[in-house]
C-alpha cells in the first residue's frame, strides 16, 4: 500500500539529503553570501540552504536523488570553488518528530493566548459592568 499525505499516521519512506560543502570565497560580504545562496537554491532538489562564509562552509538540505556535481558545477560557474565535506541522509520519520514537537509547543502556546483571550473578555465584561453601574447612579 503506497502511502500518500493524507494518510493519518502512514510512515513516510521519504529521505532527504544533507550535503556540506566547502566554498572558496575570498570576500565575505553580503554579496557574496546572496549570490552564493542564490545560485544554490536555483538547483532542483535544494530544500533549505545555511551558508557560513567566515568558515567558507554551506550545508544544503536537499531530495534523495540529489545531484552534488550539479550544485558544484554551478557554484564554479560563478567563480565560487566547492568541495564535498560530508553527505548524509535522514529518513522521513525522524523529520516527522521534530514536526511534531514543533506542533505540541504551538498548541501549548496558543492554549495559554486562548486562556489570556478569555481573561481579557472577563475584564472587559466586568470593567463594562461597574462603568453602566456607576453612570445610572
Amino acid at each position: 500500500m503506497e502511502n500518500t499525505v493524507g494518510d493519518i499516521g502512514a510512515t513516510e519512506t521519504v529521505k532527504f539529503k544533507t550535503v556540506e560543502l566547502k566554498v572558496s570565497v575570498h570576500c565575505k560580504c553580503e554579496g557574496c553570501h546572496i549570490k552564493v545562496t542564490k545560485v544554490i537554491q536555483s538547483v532542483k532538489g535544494v530544500n533549505k540552504t545555511e551558508v557560513d562564509l567566515e568558515q567558507n562552509k554551506v550545508v544544503v538540505k536537499c531530495t534523495e536523488d540529489f545531484d552534488t556535481n550539479i550544485l558544484i558545477q554551478k557554484l564554479q560557474k560563478k567563480k565560487k570553488p566547492a568541495e564535498i565535506l560530508h553527505e548524509s541522509i535522514t529518513t522521513a520519520p525522524e523529520l516527522n518528530d521534530m514536526k511534531d514537537a514543533k506542533k505540541k509547543t504551538a498548541s501549548s502556546s496558543g492554549n495559554k493566548l486562548n486562556l489570556i483571550g478569555k481573561k481579557l473578555k472577563a475584564l472587559t465584561f466586568v470593567s463594562k459592568g461597574g462603568s453602566s453601574s456607576s453612570s445610572s447612579s
